[in-house]
């Protein structure tokens, strides 16, 4: 088989490598809060929100920007943006929560119109990407349509190609052609747009134009672009085979060469497979269709040869099984009848194999842990979530299928999901444990801090108002012992005058007040508004004639004063709150992932189910093929060919 060899890579490596290439993600890109700098007068939790963005931690930079909600931190129009941009890339709501939040943020631009205009652009931008990930086209092109002509050039590529992407899927010729002709001369880019195009032209019947577009994603020489009918500004000179280019070109000559074959252009056919490298994800697939090729023109000989080579791979991927079973049959042809007798048994085995396996395992599916079994997740910490991949029995292995866009975007929300329920459940233990040193109290509990911090709040405050109290009292005393050394140490002034006139009246009061007896029901109330007066007095009177411990006293009368402000204007349930603000985005990221672990077990469910049937009905066609070359050849009376009789025969 010679197939072209740009780089030699596992399978594995390449289904990776094509899923990311193929399958562009579109999810908030690093720097969406470059032009979102924090201001001074910004709140703490708001810059802190934004450090955790700039250190790509979304999930945190979210649950940030929700405590600062829930604490009455008033975000601002960046960071107003910058959640609603977060909750759109995560999803966790409804199609139509995710509606009201577009046309709450951006429709009207009612949060945006203040906004410089490359923000406002980048804006819309980062709404474009996040309804395109999620397939919601409609809204996408909303966003689009909203962008102006000051998006940062940084941002270019990405952004034409996905304008390219909506083009196709909405048939927007001019915006297609528009796209093509920004993307930049040397981005792959071209080639990923090309390749989808084709595949919406396939939809449509046009199998010229699929065929011209599909040349674009695999031409390799600039020589040869030149000749293409394509708007684009393409320039591939010294190009660079980079792991994700070889996938889209090796998946564009594999679709020539179908489209060939189905032409019945078999040398063109031919020569499209043989493009396609070695080891790739592609590789299977050309091997069965460059058999097919030969086994049309009638060289058998080569076709078997092939198929024999696709069979011997370890794998029990569709296109290996159909190796097994064409190799017997090609035997068969070329009236090898012994060998294909016995080629069919190895099939027969084989897929024996593989129905037992696909059994087994999908009478695990039901199961709750099923799916978690065959996924690993390396998370270090809820910092570092990791990357989830499918862990797959070894006789399991379809890598389109691991590939496909919709599998890989439920791969990445479990592993989204996973990554946030990590950090709330960090973020829960955190509040906790400040509950506990704030109220010294390391009793607390999730389920005891409601009450227990309602009375430990009311406790701290009146013990902090008695202490404001023995602070104003402490002050009063002084108050009174200097009064007299101040005005007796200097000549009077004008206000020094003012002063002592209120100083006198101050000593006509305090006298009154001594001639009432203290239980009197007014005597509290005098005394208190005396003791306010000389307050007054001592505050006008200046730090500079203040003793030290004058001064002192005055000032932790003020700290204790603020302090005290600040207690009683503090929700005495904040930590609770907060908690159970937690407790609800857990309870959230828990149907989300359970949601999404659905999706997927019953996307799996159905491959293997799909497999189960091909391989019984492989398994079928193996018997019946040995049965009919025992009686036609009567090359064996075992028996297993008895059975086989038993089994198939009427």
């Amino acid at each position: 088989m010679q197939i072209t060899i740009r780089s030699l890579l596992s399978s594995a490596q390449t289904a990776k490598l094509a899923a990311a290439a193929l399958l562009i993600s579109t999810y908030l890109p690093a720097g969406y809060a470059n032009n979102m700098t924090a201001k001074p007068e910004q709140n703490m939790l708001q810059r802190e929100a934004l450090f955790y963005y700039h250190q790509g931690d979304y999930q945190h930079a979210l649950t940030t920007l929700e405590h600062a909600k829930l604490k009455g931190e008033k975000l601002n129009v960046k960071t107003s943006l910058l959640h609603a941009g977060l909750v759109v890339h995560f999803d966790f709501n409804s199609d139509d929560n995710t509606g009201k939040l577009f046309e709450r943020y951006f429709k009207q631009q009612s949060a945006a119109k203040h906004l410089p205009a490359a923000e406002h652009d980048y804006v819309f931008f980062v709404l474009m990407q996040g309804f395109y990930q999620q397939g919601n086209l409609e809204k996408a092109q909303q966003a689009h349509d909203m962008i102006g002509d000051h998006l940062l050039p940084k941002y270019s590529d990405q952004f034409y190609y996905l304008s390219g992407e909506l083009a196709i899927a909405l048939d927007n010729d001019k915006q297609l052609t528009m796209a093509k002709q920004h993307i930049s001369p040397g981005s792959v880019k071209h080639r990923y747009l090309a390749f989808n195009h084709a595949m919406k032209a396939l939809e449509q019947q046009d199998t010229e134009t699929a065929l011209a577009l599909l040349s674009v994603s695999a031409v390799t020489e600039q020589k040869d672009l030149e000749g293409l009918a394509y708007r684009g500004n393409m320039h591939i000179n010294a190009l660079s085979f980079t792991d994700s280019l070889n996938a889209i070109i090796d998946r564009a000559y594999l679709a020539k060469a179908y489209i060939y074959s189905d032409l019945k252009d078999y040398d063109e056919a031919m020569a499209s497979f043989r493009q396609v490298t070695l080891n790739s994800l592609d590789t299977e697939s050309a091997m069965l269709g460059m058999g097919k090729v030969a086994y049309y023109q009638n060289d058998l000989n080569s076709a078997l040869a092939v198929w024999q080579q696709l069979a011997q791979r370890d794998s029990a991927s569709g296109y290996v099984n159909q190796g097994y079973v064409l190799s017997a049959y090609a035997l068969e042809r070329l009236g090898k009848p012994q060998q294909a007798y016995a080629a069919y048994q190895n099939a027969l085995q084989h897929f024996t194999d593989a129905q037992r396996l696909l059994t087994a395992e999908l009478a695990r599916v039901d199961q709750p842990d099923y799916l978690s079994s065959l996924l690993e997740n390396s998370s270090k910490n809820f910092l570092d979530v990791g990357k989830v991949t499918l862990n797959l029995p070894e006789s399991i292995d379809d890598y389109a299928q691991i590939a496909s866009p919709e599998f890989q975007r439920r791969l990445t929300a479990l592993k989204q999901t996973e990554g946030l329920h990590l950090q709330l459940a960090a973020w829960q233990r955190q509040l906790l444990a400040l509950a506990q040193r704030y109220y010294t109290e390391p009793s607390i509990t999730l389920e005891t801090l409601p009450t227990s911090e309602t009375k430990l709040a009311e406790k701290l405050l009146g013990r902090e108002k008695n202490k404001l109290q023995d602070i104003d009292n402490s002050l009063n005393r002084l108050t009174r012992q200097l009064m007299g050394s101040y005005f007796s140490q200097d000549s009077l002034g004008g206000e020094q005058k003012a002063l002592l006139s209120a100083y006198k009246r101050y000593q006509t009061l305090e006298a009154a007040l001594k001639t009432i007896d203290v239980n009197h029901k007014d005597y509290s109330l005098l005394r208190a508004r005396l003791n306010r007066v000389a307050g007054g007095l001592i505050w006008h009177i200046g730090d500079y004639y203040l003793t030290s411990e004058m001064l002192a006293t005055k000032n932790a009368l003020l700290a204790q004063q603020q302090y005290v402000l600040e207690l009683e204007n503090r929700d005495a349930q904040l930590l609770t709150k907060q908690l159970a603000k937690i407790d609800q985005q857990l309870e959230q990221a828990e149907k989300h992932s359970q949601t999404v672990i659905t999706r997927i077990t019953e996307r799996f469910e159905g491959l293997l189910a799909s497999q189960l049937d091909d391989v019984e009905d492989y398994i079928t066609h193996s018997e019946l093929a040995m049965v009919r070359l025992r009686d036609s050849r009567n090359t064996d009376k075992s028996a297993v060919v008895a059975k086989l009789n038993e089994k198939v025969l009427p």
